[in-house]
């Protein structure tokens, strides 16, 4: 570690350690005091695991010193005025139950009033910090979702090595404390975000749509939302959590969401971001299915200069399930890094991973995808899929399939591969009249087309269709 990033971090502790003091004394001597030894005990985790670095195996692609730069100048949230007229562009559908967010601040104004019916409860955390509300402190002090693998973990191989790419190999170190770091910070900061809650045997009939838009013309800022979602036994529900920003300064957005399943529960997630400015933006998912639940998570990125997504699925309990499927855009110098991690902890689990990345430009994606296999864990089914593309000499991307089996009774699969189009194929569509860069573009189109197709929410796969339009005229 240099002299220069010893002097920047230390300088963001400090500036962390200053801001939590402040934060600190106005909580203190407000509802939320309760909450004080809890955000006490995170601080003090981050300050000794620090931020995390490239030292830790999980993120080595992928640095954090922008997001340590911004902690250093950031200012106070910048609250300005919204209109439904501002947020209109960014929503998929009015007739969605929503809540907004501008800033990593909760818009009651903009949030819709009828989020309670059929079955649906929301609460600010704000609101739910200042009425104690039980459900957080028993989630907060609970049990935390497992810590990613550590040890020697069979890497994944491909055949296609044309252009730039990196296929990880070798060993996969114990992960440093610091890994687990921003989910402190964020602990720490709790105030800002939404507890959702679903009642057992819900029916959803809408999906429920959180929109965090981001805007700051004039200052830099940090922000640390929290999202908790509660679904009942046997209750169905889609989520929709999308990450715009509008013009802007730079900004590091540290965001959780976790999500409980109750037996037998369903929640479709999906995740939209297409931030447009040059914000920092670290989100997690982090959801423990019980007995019989399934979960689905279908992710697309695109215009980000910083987005890293970690998802971990604890498949805790039998017959649990869950599919996650993603698309990633990348252009210019952006940087997507997504990770994954999937302990099977109990018999007859299902999981599949599908995730398809193409890059151009100078771009670079990540993709981690883990998955573990408890002894306990028999018939466990996992299926991981790793495809990318590069369109650019200069693009890079690194996919890393790994499994950790610890049970004999399995079918487990993977592959990852990294290549770039066929020109055997580009050159048949141009034998049949159609033009080099269109028969390219189709051919790309193609390509993201199978995990496109997953996505069941028809205002969402358009929503991923135009922003591709858009990708290929960049």
């Amino acid at each position: 570690m240099t002299q220069e990033t010893q002097t920047v971090e230390d300088e963001a502790l400090a500036q962390y350690a200053a801001a939590f003091r402040r934060f600190m004394q106005d909580e203190a001597a407000g509802p939320g005091a309760w909450l004080c030894p809890i955000r006490q005990k995170a601080f003090e985790r981050f300050e000794k695991n620090s931020f995390p670095s490239r030292h830790d195996e999980s993120w080595r692609y992928s640095n954090l010193e922008l997001a340590k730069k911004l902690g250093v100048s950031a200012a106070p949230i910048p609250r300005m005025a919204l209109s439904l007229k501002d947020i209109q562009p960014f929503l998929f559908s009015a007739d969605w139950p929503r809540v907004v967010f501008f800033n990593g601040v909760y818009q009651q104004a903009l949030s819709s009033r009828d989020c309670g019916q059929n079955g649906l409860k929301v609460v600010s955390m704000v609101e739910a910090v200042r009425s104690h509300d039980k459900r957080l402190e028993s989630h907060l002090t609970g049990e935390p979702v497992p810590p990613p693998l550590a040890g020697n973990l069979p890497i994944g191989q491909a055949g296609l090595p044309a252009g730039r790419q990196g296929i990880g190999r070798g060993k996969n170190t114990e992960p440093h404390d610091s890994v687990r770091s921003l989910n402190d910070l964020n602990t720490a900061f709790l105030k800002e975000g939404a507890l959702l809650e679903i009642a057992p045997g819900a029916q959803l009939p809408k999906p429920v749509h959180i929109l965090s838009l981001f805007s700051s013309p004039e200052k830099t800022f940090v922000v640390h939302p929290r999202y908790l979602t509660l679904a009942g036994a046997g209750s169905r529900a889609i989520l929709v959590q999308s990450f715009v920003s509008a013009a802007g300064h730079s900004f590091f957005n540290n965001t959780l969401t976790e999500i409980r399943l109750e037996e037998n529960a369903s929640l479709d997630h999906y995740v939209y971001a297409q931030p447009n400015a040059a914000g920092f933006h670290v989100s997690r998912n982090e959801a423990e299915l019980s007995t019989g639940s399934r979960y689905r998570s279908f992710i697309f990125f695109s215009k980000s200069l910083f987005f890293r997504n970690e998802t971990t699925v604890n498949l805790k309990a039998p017959h649990a399930q869950t599919h996650l499927n993603g698309l990633f855009l990348t252009d210019g110098r952006e940087h997507v890094d997504l990770e994954v991690l999937v302990p099977h902890r109990a018999p007859e689990g299902l999981s599949r991973q599908m995730f398809r990345g193409i890059a151009q430009g100078s771009s670079r994606i990540v993709v981690n995808g883990k998955v573990s296999v408890s002894p306990g864990a028999q018939k466990t089914d996992a299926e991981q899929s790793l495809k990318n593309l590069l369109l650019s000499p200069d693009a890079v991307i690194d996919a890393r399939p790994q499994f950790e089996i610890d049970a004999d009774d399995v079918k487990c699969a993977h592959g990852a591969a990294i290549g770039q189009l066929d020109e055997d194929f580009v050159f048949y569509l141009k034998s049949r009249g159609i033009g080099d860069a269109e028969a390219r573009k189709m051919l790309t189109q193609g390509f993201a087309f199978e995990v496109l197709e997953t996505f069941e929410l028809s205002e969402l796969r358009k929503a991923a269709e135009k922003a591709m339009v858009g990708y290929f005229k960049s």
